[in-house]
């Protein structure tokens, strides 16, 4: 259990760094550029980070798939249920990672996720 409350907590950040990266393009930053800024802030995580750069160089050759941190999602929103937990963060990060699924990308890298907010 414990190590799907941590891949819990990286989806949700995956997810807010791949629709932060997205409405950034779309204000005028390069992608590389958003992501290098981002990545530089000490709140950001190494793995977000390095993420938030596989997502502008649109690196998405799989090492952890969209298909499994959405499973693991999935598992964690069940557990939440019978033990009447909220887990609205985990929800939101699912509902992102099944449209990149709905988009074909299940196999590829969790950094394909950026796609879904294109």
């Amino acid at each position: 259990m414990f190590k799907l409350a941590v891949n819990t907590l990286f989806a949700a950040q995956l997810q807010s760094a791949a629709e932060l990266l997205g409405l950034l393009t779309k204000n005028g930053y390069q992608a590389e550029y958003a992501a290098e800024l981002m990545g530089e802030f000490p709140i950001v995580a190494a793995p977000i980070a390095g993420a938030l750069k596989m997502m502008a160089t649109k690196n998405t050759s799989p090492m952890f798939t969209i298909d499994l941190i959405e499973k693991d999602l999935g598992y964690v929103i069940e557990v939440a249920a019978t033990s009447h937990a909220e887990v609205p963060g985990a929800l939101t990060a699912r509902s992102s990672f099944q449209r990149a699924q709905e988009l074909g990308l299940g196999s590829r890298n969790i950094s394909a996720l950026a796609a879904a907010f294109d």
